[in-house]
């Protein structure tokens, strides 16, 4: 500090501290009776610190001990569970001895007495048998010779068994014998042959199928001329397909019962192809019957072809009957194949757990319906042919409607209206009979097209006549009198004029337009 500026700086900054140090010193001091207050708070604290911290260290010693009494209890509790667990399995291992010679004693009497389910009930038991564990028990009591013997007994009644339950359930197939064919079913899972079981089952009941299919259709001769001769072999293929979802629904608690859940897709593999095979036959019954090919030719010939006349068109009463046929086999197989993907789907979520193997079974079960030759891609096809031929039925109907177009006294249109929207009507709700969601779409884009253009031009062709005024202009007068002249008299037709002018009155466009707008709405 060299100079009076930088004392007076360095004076003032020690007054400013001297200031606060003032004022902390001044709140002290306001605190002394709260702290002194607190301080004797504190000292009377002390003597019951001193008995907590005594209660806690006695707490200490009881936890202690508890702890320690608690872990020689659970240590024998442990050693009582092992010593439990050794006499449960000696137990289990003499009662697997005494329920081997039991067994031995049982297939025995059961194979004289040809009781193949008691017989086929003590094998079960016997394959339940860990081999094993059982000679190394029986050598420990020195009866290995007594259980070698009877395990080489017990293994020969089973090959006996299984080849004797073979031969008795194909004996039961040739007769017939539904209620033997079920006993001996019930017997496979009992000697672990649930795959065998479950291919002949399912090879008897393709069989069944097969007999009552062939059954249906030798009487298509006979019922030709039947009320519902028009739907016959759409009944057929009913039949044939109700007849596999009844032998589903009432063999499927057996399988389940006796082979477990998860295995209705076996019975499936087996039921499906002879279903494909005899509904394929259905439909070529029915494509011949009905000369499906002959008229889809035609068709196509009109289709392709129209602006040629031809020679030979197809008949649209004709093809009315068979497209009605074709909605109902397809309606048909559509609830059919939802119902089977219904009960495989359910039965395999039950029985199998985990999700891939379940996807990778349906997956599987996919690929047998989509199969080349199935009932899905036949009528698949015939769909196909069934959107041409509505399209064909649909344009030759309103055709017609057009050529046939009548006045109808007292009405404001003419018959075409209502005519054309009958057949637009019909033709859309058959499509809907179908449950084909590609057909129905391509049956109203049809009727879409075909009222836009083909039914359109009819009024934009008439209006273009126009409304006749009712006199002659220069050219008509010249030709009239010509005529006239000829004939040796002038003779007007007034009659013609009229009916023209009716004709346009009646298919006035506003007039039709407002009608035709009430018929689309109601579709």
């Amino acid at each position: 500090m060299n100079s009076l500026s930088n004392i007076q700086e360095q004076y003032q900054r020690l007054n400013l501290e001297e200031i606060r140090i003032t004022e902390k010193l001044d709140l002290l001091m306001g605190q002394q009776c709260d702290i002194e207050a607190k301080l004797r708070n504190v000292s009377l604290l002390v003597p019951r610190l001193k008995s907590v911290k005594s209660d806690a260290k006695h707490l200490s010693g009881m936890i202690h001990f508890t702890c320690t009494l608690a872990e020689n209890v659970s240590a024998k509790v442990r050693e009582l569970d092992i010593a439990k667990g050794r006499v449960s399995e000696c137990q289990k291992r003499v009662n697997d001895l005494l329920d081997l010679q039991l067994c031995r004693e049982g297939v025995i009497s059961a194979m004289k007495n040809e009781d193949f389910e008691k017989a086929a009930a003590h094998v079960h038991r016997f394959l339940s048998i860990d081999e094993t564990t059982l000679k190394l028990t029986a050598g420990d009591i020195a009866q290995g010779p007594t259980v070698d013997s009877s395990l080489v007994l017990l293994h020969e009644a089973q090959a006996q068994l299984c080849k004797v339950l073979q031969q008795k359930f194909d004996e039961a197939v040739r007769d017939t014998d539904a209620a033997s064919v079920e006993r001996f079913f019930k017997i496979f899972p009992l000697l672990n042959m649930h795959e065998e079981g479950i291919s002949k089952f399912g090879s008897y009941l393709a069989a069944q199928l097969k007999e009552k299919t062939q059954k249906s259709l030798r009487q298509a001769d006979g019922e030709s001329t039947s009320v519902r001769a028009n739907v016959y072999f759409a009944d057929t293929l009913t039949v044939l397909l109700e007849s596999v979802a009844r032998i589903i629904e009432i063999h499927q608690p057996l399988v389940e019962t006796y082979y477990g859940p998860g295995r209705l897709l076996q019975v499936v593999e087996y039921l499906q192809p002879e279903c494909d095979k005899q509904a394929n036959q259905i439909l070529v019954e029915f494509r011949r019957s009905r000369q499906l090919d002959k008229q889809i030719h035609l068709v196509s010939e009109v289709l392709s072809n129209a602006n040629k006349a031809l020679h030979e068109k197809c008949d649209p009463r004709i093809l009315d009957a068979v497209l009605a046929e074709l909605t109902l086999l397809s309606s048909r197989t559509v609830l059919y194949l939802r119902f089977l993907r219904r009960r495989v789907a359910n039965d395999l979520e039950v029985g199998i757990t985990e999700e891939q193997t379940r996807d990778l079974r349906m997956n599987e079960f996919e690929k047998l319906l989509q199969n080349k030759t199935g009932i899905n891609r036949a009528v698949q096809e015939l769909l196909g042919h069934y959107i041409m031929l509505e399209r064909y039925f649909l344009v030759e109907s309103v055709s017609k409607a057009v050529a046939m177009d009548t006045a109808v006294e007292g009405s404001l249109t003419s018959s075409i209206v209502d005519d054309v929207f009958f057949l637009v009507k019909k033709s859309i709700r058959r499509s809907l009979t179908s449950c084909s969601i590609d057909s129905i779409c391509a049956v109203i884009n049809n009727a879409c097209t075909l009222l836009e253009e083909d039914y359109a031009l009819v009024f934009q062709q008439q209006c273009k006549l126009g409304f006749p005024s009712g006199y002659l202009d220069l050219t008509q007068a010249y030709n009239a009198i010509q005529s006239s002249l000829q004939q040796g008299s002038i003779r007007l037709q007034p009659s013609d004029t009229e009916k023209t002018k009716a004709n346009f009155l009646v298919t006035y466009p506003f007039r039709s337009y407002s009608t035709c707008s009430r018929c689309l709405f109601k579709l």
